[in-house]
């Protein structure tokens, strides 16, 4: 791993297509992914509402998880 040159490596695209020529999860990745996950999230949470009523450390924990999502990277206002 010493002599691994990470310029070289994105610049021959390793990380646009995997072994099968397919698009990776890296060429996929970008803030649009992760609106949509967050839109995706408050669906389910709307479609399980009858499910999750009065279960607050569930809605700690997804709040806790769109804050990781929205992280400064990704944030959209």
């Amino acid at each position: 791993m010493k002599n691994f040159d990470l310029t070289k490596y994105l610049a021959e695209g390793k990380l646009r297509e995997d072994e099968d020529g397919m698009e990776s999860e890296f060429t996929r990745n970008t803030p649009d992914r992760v609106d949509q996950f967050i839109k995706e999230l408050d669906a389910l949470i709307e479609e399980y509402h009858a499910e999750l009523y009065l279960k607050d450390d569930v809605f700690t924990g997804i709040e806790a998880v769109k804050i990781a999502a929205l992280g400064g990277d990704t944030a959209q206002d």
